[in-house]
């Protein structure tokens, strides 16, 4: 479940495969790392709550996972070059929520 705080070694528990193993399985299969593949999974549905809902920062943040609303903000600018403020902004003022456009 992508807002509840979890680490990688619950994940691979869960997955029955040991920590190094997971690693070892997204380096190969997805060309990435564990933990780049958690936030890339919350960002998404973070800009799907800043498109589709009223919710504060600090709820989205929440409900996502991130500790603090100014971690989730952090994020979201180095993927997106915005704040989520105003990404919502933008996307309210083009009136394409939901569009997935970064």
């Amino acid at each position: 479940h992508i807002g509840a705080s979890f680490g990688i070694a619950q994940i691979a528990a869960e997955l029955g495969v040991t920590t190094i193993r997971l690693h070892r399985l997204f380096a190969k299969e997805l060309n990435c790392r564990v933990g780049d593949e958690i936030r890339r999974q919350r960002l998404a549905k973070v800009r799907l709550m800043l498109e589709n809902t009223s919710l504060s920062i600090g709820e989205i943040a929440a409900s996502v996972g991130f500790s603090h609303p100014a971690h989730l903000a952090n994020a979201f600018r180095k993927e997106s070059g915005l704040t989520p403020r105003a990404y919502r902004a933008r996307q309210r003022a083009m009136g394409t929520g939901g569009n997935g456009v970064w």
